[in-house]
């Protein structure tokens, strides 16, 4: 079995991390699809605000190879309101941005700087399928390292997630902890949120989102209203069947130290069987940091993940890590866990059996249940939460992945990985594009 999974691509500004190519002939591509017949087609992120001290800038890429695409991005407000952005056409392998700040200037001038200029975003084009693009936000705090990047995913119509789970996480007492939910659909939704400690005190309050709305949500207002205890706790979002479409994102940050997080959601699919599953979060930096992040000499990072169990039964879960240095990589198993049922449970990494030289890992988890039984988040930050980066765990494997824009310039640079999800050797190529696409580095 080979299977290329784990790919990463990490961009960075020098200082802060909010997540030589030989050129070669590159083998010709033939225009896909062969026959082309393009529909109206959708993909929704989550997430842009234009509020004071934020700014947004869109990405889209063009992942057909043989036809230019034209695409219109749509800024949907809070309330749901729709504002279409002046349509771009991206050329094939091409990544083109859109400053969100600037395009509002001549169709909403109204809403730059104003407390709740935040929202949802759709890209409309025409295509074989919601596939032939490549959608994301980039939500940064302006003259801050502060940087959130949402990917954009498919609009499917009277489908939600039965709920969805994530972490909050306040590590300081000047972190923020927001949770954004977002209906994707033209059909309202009805739900609830249950937010709980890791005592076992829990929250529950009423979800209501109208056509294409959303809400954004203060965890930190919440918890304290709610008398719960720690620095971090279970999130659960539950939907009830038919109706809506429920879109989750969540953030931490921190203005005093510079830190950003993002706490993934994971869906709970309603219809879907116990099964055995294995999840990956393919970049986690290790104690000593590369010093391709340029961070300041002496920085020791902390790493740890973050897991929770969210069924009403004890949970046990295989962990392993695998490191890499610049020379060597090496293999350290994990003791396996068995987490208590609703238990959140921080496992540091720190004191792994991994040489010094080794500055990143691979860390796979696996356990038996459904989707969304298992939240793991991976964090690794210094104890100033000023220097740090995160990586995702997520079950995929592909043989093709397709990225969005990579940055190189005098304050950022951009890094990509790729793991071997299968159990054979496997080969992976990596091609670069540039000039519009019409120009590539392949190795």
């Amino acid at each position: 079995m080979r299977g290329l999974a784990c790919v990463a691509l990490l961009t960075y500004g020098w200082g802060a991390v909010p997540a030589p190519a030989q050129e070669k002939p590159h083998p010709p591509h033939a225009p896909y699809p062969a026959k082309w017949e393009p529909k109206p087609q959708e993909i929704f992120l989550s997430y842009w605000t234009v509020e004071p001290g934020w700014s947004t800038e869109l990405e889209v890429r063009n992942n057909v190879t043989g036809h230019d695409l034209a695409v219109t991005p749509v800024l949907r407000t809070a309330a749901g309101a729709e504002i279409p952005l002046q349509p771009v056409t991206v050329p094939p392998e091409h990544v083109t941005s859109i400053d969100v700040r600037e395009a509002l200037l001549s169709v909403a001038p109204s809403l730059l700087d104003q407390s709740g200029s935040f929202g949802s975003v759709v890209y409309r084009f025409s295509g074989m399928s919601e596939g032939n693009i490549f959608g994301a936000s980039m939500v940064r705090r302006n003259e801050s390292p502060i940087g959130f990047h949402f990917d954009g995913e498919p609009i499917e119509e009277g489908w939600s997630p039965q709920s969805t789970e994530s972490i909050w996480w306040l590590p300081r007492t000047t972190a923020s902890d927001y949770l954004m939910l977002a209906n994707a659909s033209t059909q309202p939704l009805t739900g609830s949120l249950v937010v709980s400690d890791t005592t076992g005190r829990n929250y529950t309050q009423p979800v209501r989102l109208g056509s294409s709305a959303m809400q954004r949500l203060d965890l930190r207002a919440i918890t304290q209203a709610a008398h719960l205890a720690g620095t971090e706790g279970g999130v659960t979002v539950l939907v009830p069947t038919g109706g809506g479409n429920l879109i989750t994102s969540h953030i931490v940050f921190d203005e005093t130290t510079g830190m950003s997080a993002t706490m993934k959601a994971f869906e709970r699919d309603p219809a879907e069987k116990p099964n055995t599953h294995t999840l990956r979060a393919p970049m986690m930096a290790l104690v000593n940091p590369d010093p391709a992040l340029m961070f300041p000499s002496k920085t020791k990072l902390v790493p740890q993940i973050f897991l929770r169990n969210t069924t009403a039964a004890p949970l046990r879960v295989g962990a392993s890590l695998n490191w890499r240095s610049d020379s060597q990589s090496g293999s350290v198993p994990l003791p396996e866990l068995t987490l208590a049922a609703a238990a959140t449970r921080v496992v540091s990494l720190a004191e792994t059996a991994v040489p010094p030289s080794a500055y990143w890992a691979t860390i796979v988890l696996n356990y038996q249940g459904r989707r969304a039984d298992l939240v793991p988040i991976a964090t690794s930050f210094d104890d100033s939460g000023r220097y740090g980066l995160q990586t995702p765990f997520s079950e995929g494997v592909s043989h093709l992945w397709k990225g969005s824009m990579w940055h190189v310039d005098g304050t950022h640079n951009s890094l990509i990985t790729a793991g071997n999800g299968g159990t054979g050797p496997t080969h992976a190529a990596i091609t670069l594009f540039y000039n519009k696409g019409q120009e590539f580095l392949h190795d």
